[in-house]
């Protein structure tokens, strides 16, 4: 009998239990790389770089983990030099992703063939022209939520505007 997972383009497609996963070696690398990452201000640009760059591989098999990876590619575009500064809203990115890799080891259940609606899920948001919200209510009851405004990502109001 043939095994029923492959390493396709270093990730791993498991079809008996309909999961995609990142190698176990890659998500141990990774935690150990965020958790030193976060413990710091500054990181070596080379060194940021590769951290970002093994999260994004990790995206592949947990597609909407990719926006938590955001303000990383902000700071790499934007912040020249051989350092890059990790602010709170990197750090918060980074805490997301050693959640993440820690909670779920870089797997992610195949697509579902029925989508549930956000209020099904618990997952509530609202945006306006001078910031954002969201809530996730677990099953438990207890509540995660984050917030914050256009501005301090740099965006106007005139251009959200403009751009809507």
């Amino acid at each position: 009998m043939t095994s029923a997972w492959r390493i396709f383009l270093g990730v791993v497609v498991d079809i008996a239990n309909e999961e995609l996963r990142v190698p176990e070696e890659r998500v141990a690398d990774g935690l150990v790389r965020l958790r030193a990452a976060i413990a710091e201000r500054y990181l070596a640009r080379k060194e940021f770089e590769s951290l970002v760059g093994i999260l994004n591989h990790a995206a592949a098999c947990i597609p909407f983990a990719r926006l938590f990876l955001r303000r990383c590619w902000s700071a790499l575009a934007f912040q020249h030099g051989p350092w890059v500064r990790l602010n709170r809203g990197i750090k918060a990115d980074l805490q997301f992703w050693l959640r993440l890799l820690t909670e779920s080891n870089g797997r992610a259940i195949m697509h579902e063939d029925i989508w549930r609606s956000a209020e099904e899920i618990g997952l509530y948001t609202d945006a306006s022209f001078s910031g954002y919200a969201a809530v996730y209510l677990r099953p438990d009851g207890s509540a995660e939520y984050f917030a914050g405004s256009w501005e301090q990502h740099g965006f106007s109001a005139e251009a959200l505007k403009a751009a809507g």
